[in-house]
């Protein structure tokens, strides 16, 4: 959520809070992707119906990395455990999951190359949805610095150059983020 302030107001810290929370959002998108290596952030977004509401899943289960290509998934109640699968099976992840009574395994297929390719193409426009959302946070701080009463040409423009200052770091920083996951992605 964006941090809310008057029109005409501008406020450089609420600024970079609002690009701080774009970074974040992106950092825990990078997160649950898919690298071909099991972790447990990739379960982050499963949600199970169980107990007549809905949970995630690490509210239901302990999720344990086995190996590189294995996922053990542990009900804390076995009697949650097809609701789990209804819910892996729900979040479409690509994964088929196997029950063994009193634990569930994932085991994950070694990603291809084209599958790697496809995932850094994926993740490359993300990053671009990032950078779109601070463009459109740039814009509007920008806008409330023009319509700031009181504030002389030579304040503006300082005000300016601060915000632009702001959104270089930002988008290095995303594609510094967006550099490094590629690695992570594209290494066997």
């Amino acid at each position: 959520m964006h941090a809310t302030y008057n029109m005409a107001e501008f406020s450089l810290e609420l600024f970079k809070k609002d690009i701080k929370q774009v970074e974040e959002d992106f950092a825990s998108t990078l997160r649950s992707l898919r690298t071909g290596r099991a972790k447990v952030e990739t379960f982050n977004g499963v949600k199970v119906e169980a107990y007549g509401m809905e949970n995630q899943l690490n509210a239901v289960a302990n999720v344990v990395i086995e190996s590189a290509l294995s996922v053990i998934i542990v009900p804390y109640d076995k009697g949650v455990a097809n609701d789990i699968m209804q819910g892996l099976s729900d979040a479409d992840l690509g994964f088929t999951p196997i029950n063994e009574g009193d634990k569930i395994r994932i085991n994950i297929p070694p990603m291809t190359e084209e599958t790697r390719k496809q995932t850094v193409k994926d993740m490359y426009g993300l990053m671009e949805e990032a950078r779109i959302r601070v463009r459109q946070i740039r814009q509007k701080a920008m806008d409330r610095i023009e319509k700031m009463e009181g504030f002389s040409e030579d304040e503006q423009e300082r005000s300016k150059k601060q915000v632009q200052t702001e959104v270089d770091g930002i988008n290095e920083r995303l594609q510094e983020m967006a550099e490094q996951k590629e690695t992570e992605i594209m290494s066997i």
